[in-house]
């Protein structure tokens, strides 16, 4: 909590602005760079890779240009307001309606409502006004923001005692605990746990990178998964790969046994690691209803 507390906003922060084009003259005109949406990711890659689901990143419009700035220095407060309202119009991230805010606290929804209103009835939350407020605010507001997205299917305990112990050791460590930063994803979670290695549990792995692991560790394809009723087919030990219909690799998880997952839902650092029943992920993203398969690596 007290890493997240001062982490939790960056101090630059990305504002899209899609349709409006005098509001975008207007802050070049103050010296703002403007970026498309594929030239942010260059300029700010590791921002995206951290921050970019806080701020719904990929749900808003692809047209839409980004100004990269700390909205609070802003000395045109009409100005700010515009730019305000126009994130709730195009779906931004890190805005909040008025029930949401006076359930954390009735006193500092009607302060953020004089300085950061977005429109009637929504609340932007800034790096400025995140300054702002006390520290058991912070909390409640991260608590309450974490509720929304931590997978509540969680089992949170297992008997882990099929799989080797260096497996069972990086796991108990991990299971119902959050990363320190945005990276690890569910293929690092998948072949850390099967080499019982916390350091790449803990770290980002791409596809290739998944793969070599796997092979390094002599794991090859045993069976294929493409029913809802194939379940039956994983024992412990196994490293479960979920590849959609055009041959995509979207998901990995290591089977602690033959019912319950070691399982990351995603490489962001809200999304903890968790053991969860095979049935609640089996058909992730409708991999098997829309035509996927789920490979079984096994040595």
């Amino acid at each position: 909590m007290k890493l997240w507390l001062t982490t939790f906003f960056p101090k630059l922060e990305p504002f899209y602005i899609d349709g409006d084009n005098n509001l975008l003259h207007q802050l070049e005109s103050l010296g703002f760079q403007v970026y498309s949406k594929a030239q942010f990711v260059e300029i700010a890659n590791q921002f995206v890779g951290e921050y970019g689901a806080n701020y719904r990143h990929w749900s808003v419009s692809a047209t839409a240009s980004i100004v990269y700035l700390e909205a609070d220095t802003l000395k045109d407060k009409w100005l700010q307001a515009k730019l305000f309202e126009h994130q709730v119009s195009l779906g931004r991230g890190q805005i909040f309606t008025f029930d949401w805010v006076r359930d954390i606290s009735d006193d500092w929804l009607k302060r953020l409502k004089e300085t950061h209103l977005a429109c009637n009835d929504r609340i932007i939350l800034t790096q400025g006004a995140w300054k702002l407020l006390p520290t058991e605010v912070k909390v409640k507001w991260i608590l309450k923001w974490l509720e929304e997205r931590v997978e509540p299917i969680a089992v949170l305990d297992v008997n882990c005692n099929n799989i080797p112990k260096r497996s069972e050791h990086v796991i108990k460590k991990h299971a119902s605990t959050f990363p320190l930063a945005s990276g690890a994803n569910c293929f690092s979670a998948a072949a850390g746990s099967s080499l019982g290695s916390s350091e790449v549990i803990e770290n980002w792995l791409n596809i290739e990178e998944f793969f070599d692991a796997l092979k390094n560790e002599g794991l090859i394809k045993r069976e294929e998964i493409s029913r809802l009723t194939d379940s039956r087919r994983i024992r412990s030990h196994d490293v479960l790969v979920w590849e959609n219909a055009e041959g995509s690799v979207i998901h990995a998880a290591y089977s602690v046994t033959d019912q319950i997952l070691f399982n990351k839902m995603g490489q962001f650092w809200f999304q903890p690691w968790q053991y969860v029943n095979i049935d609640h992920v089996l058909d992730y993203a409708e991999c098997l209803t829309n035509g996927g398969q789920i490979h079984i690596y096994r040595s």
